[in-house]
């Protein structure tokens, strides 16, 4: 689900201000909406009413007053006076956070009542000086205008608004966009599928600033039961969460009793240091003045992958994956302020023991960052969207699918969980199905959970469902670390005190996660007896028109998989599964991550299908007999991997956003 801030944060500050568009943005928003009209001078102007009577301290048509006079009228917010903004005023606060965000603007042309002739032109024209075609959504209740703006501008994005639906919908098919703006009380009974719908809502269910009645909030749940897929809400702020303005390793506490190695970067024990265990990223020009006498030293991470966990298939024990420079600043303590040389994170050690955060000890002074999204990942994105486009149906049903993130320090985890945000945005999937691995889990629980929140965080802004599974590293249970989840543990903190073995409901499909690790079973490899019997059950009770898909981490049959000869019951689960797909034929596919490469087992009366791993690694070995491991280069975008499922009545399509290739399988 996408949020837009209808007139800005309109609930909180004046509609339709700058403040209240730029307290829109401190929201992970996808957009705002706001409303063009001209003065008397033909000057673009934004407001919403066609007088200034209900919003400023002056009476009279907008059309009437020239732009210097309708810079007089006064808008007043606690004690503060505000104005109305020009468009261009907008532009010039907002074409920054457009560009960085990947957000929007939808302009809507308030000629619906004033004709306001060549208004069209003018807006096209603003937009263009400022280059945010990509940016920019066009609506107006005057369809007319909307036919104009096709006219003088075909590739101009627009959406057809009107009260009913059924209008919207009857403009938008000759204008040849699939994308509305309803009232969302006329979608109750009216299937829109197929369509973008932007929906919006009257003043007695979402107030205005000062109104200070309470606002109705929908779910998630009311939104989607009437195929909203984008909801422009004067509280924005209720439905979304502020934008993450600092990094959250800044407020990490110093852990006592280590010190770094120069040679290798990694910490070891000591009796008279401290240091702070996750790198920090900083920009080239940054500053660092310690807020008081204290003496640290500094250790430099350059921002690329280490190869040998690009392509060999290791895991740092420390999570650290960009690349240790000895020796780049001077090893010995210092009191004094210090400056980054270049972009890169920095681990900071302290001498004697000390607890207190990093927040605490220092002040920063950022250096803006100049990195911006490459131009080959939006092609991609294009690419994706055009593919979509080319096989989805209105009746179909689409997935994001991703398997072993395995997020770590310095990786390009936060990149890719960008990348499926920017996509979702785009496509509306119904859910992210996320298929476990988190992180490496080869970290103390304390610092895992820290990692965690945040990958989590990132997967709540896509705005869908999410539906994951657990993985053996999920458990902090790799390579012997001591410090492990319990099954309880485990299941609380990932999955929200659900059960591992659980079933949801969508459309006309059943989708069922299996528990396929145990971290207390002496094969902790596999499925228990609880989760087939579990499973035998919720077979036999599944309504005959219900479609399965199933889903788990580990593959459920040991031809799958290399790193294990045997699957603990494997057979007994094949039997199941077998014997219903027998009777019923139900079962569309079985889908699992893990073995970090994309394989299609078709031996079993229904396709086994494993998922590449989200982490760019391409070790070729250890991998099961015909699979397919895919090249992987940081800096391209074969870094990224995961997938968009479209599911239709004959087959399912995985359309692959990076590395590999997209793939259809038939039933």
């Amino acid at each position: 689900m996408n949020y837009w801030a209808h007139r800005g944060l309109s609930y909180l500050y004046p509609e339709n201000t700058l403040e209240a568009f730029k307290q829109a943005f401190e929201y992970d928003i996808c957009g705002i909406e706001l409303d063009v009209q001209l003065s008397k001078d033909n000057e673009l102007v934004v407001i919403h009413d066609e007088t200034l009577n209900r919003t400023t301290n002056m009476q009279g048509y907008v059309k009437d007053y020239t732009l210097e006079e309708l810079k007089e009228a006064e808008i007043r917010y606690k004690g503060e006076i505000y104005r109305i903004p020009t468009l261009a005023e907008v532009f010039s606060l907002l074409r920054n956070t457009l560009e960085e965000n990947e957000t929007y603007i939808n302009i809507e042309l308030k000629n619906s009542v004033i004709p306001y002739t060549g208004m069209e032109k003018k807006v096209l024209a603003m937009v263009k000086a400022f280059e945010l075609e990509d940016h920019i959504i066009y609506s107006s209740f005057n369809h007319d205008s909307l036919r104009l703006l096709r006219a003088l501008s075909p590739k101009a994005h627009l959406a057809v608004l009107a009260d009913d639906v059924r209008d919207c919908i009857k403009t938008a098919a000759q204008l040849e966009t699939n994308e509305i703006h309803p009232y969302i009380g006329s979608l109750e009974g009216f299937d829109a599928s197929g369509y973008v719908v932007r929906a919006w809502n009257l003043a007695d269910k979402e107030p205005l600033y000062p109104d200070e009645s309470e606002p109705y909030h929908y779910s998630y749940t009311e939104l989607h039961r009437l195929g909203v897929t984008d909801y422009i809400t004067n509280n924005a702020q209720d439905y979304v969460q502020p934008i993450l303005k600092e990094d959250p390793a800044r407020k990490q506490n110093a852990l006592s009793g280590k010190t770094i190695d120069p040679e290798t970067g990694k910490t070891m024990p000591s009796d008279d240091s401290s240091v702070f265990y996750e790198p920090i990223y900083l920009n080239r020009g940054t500053i660092l003045r310690p807020r008081e006498d204290i003496r640290y030293r500094t250790f430099f991470y350059r921002a690329n992958v280490r190869p040998e966990l690009l392509h060999s298939g290791l895991y740092d024990e420390e999570a650290i994956y960009c690349t240790f420079v000895p020796g780049y600043y001077d090893r010995s303590w210092q009191r004094h302020q210090f400056a980054m040389k270049e972009d890169g994170y920095l681990r900071l050690e302290l001498q004697g023991k000390e607890n207190r955060s990093f927040k605490e000890l220092f002040d920063v002074m950022d250096m803006p960052s100049d990195r911006k999204r490459k131009e080959q990942f939006r092609k991609e994105e294009e690419r994706v969207i055009k593919k979509i486009g080319l096989f989805r149906k209105k009746e179909d049903t689409l997935f994001l699918l991703a398997s072993d993130l395995h997020y770590a320090y310095g990786s390009i985890s936060e990149e890719s969980l960008r990348d499926m945000k920017y996509l979702c945005r785009k496509v509306y999937p119904e859910a992210l199905i996320d298929l476990g691995d988190l992180s490496d889990g080869l970290m103390p629980k304390t610092q895992t959970k820290e990692l965690v929140k945040r990958i989590k965080a990132a997967q709540r802004r896509l705005g869908i469902p999410v539906y994951r599974c657990l993985g053996e590293h999920d458990f902090n249970d790799f390579h012997n670390n001591p410090d492990s989840f319990t099954r309880n543990e485990a299941e609380e903190f990932y999955l929200q005190s659900q059960k591992e073995d659980r079933y949801y409901d969508r459309k006309d499909f059943r989708l069922i996660f299996l528990s396929s690790y145990d971290p207390e079973s002496d094969e902790p490899f596999g499925f228990s007896r609880r989760t087939l019997r579990w499973l035998r059950y919720l077979l036999f009770k599944t309504p005959k028109d219900k479609r399965i898909l199933l889903f788990s981490h580990m593959p459920p049959v040991s031809d799958s998989d290399y790193l294990n000869e045997t699957i603990h019951n494997e057979n007994r689960l094949m039997k199941i599964l077998s014997n219903h797909q027998k009777r019923n034929g139900q079962i569309l596919a079985y889908i699992h991550g893990h073995i970090h490469a994309d394989l299609v087992n078709q031996k079993y009366g229904f396709p086994i299908i494993g998922i590449a791993s989200m982490k760019p690694e391409d070790y070729p070995n250890k991998k099961p007999e015909g699979s397919f491991t895919l090249q992987r280069q940081i800096g391209t975008v074969s870094q990224e991997l995961f997938d968009i499922v479209l599911i239709d009545q004959k087959g399912l399509r995985l359309i692959r956003y990076g590395a590999g290739e997209d793939r259809y399988i038939g039933f």
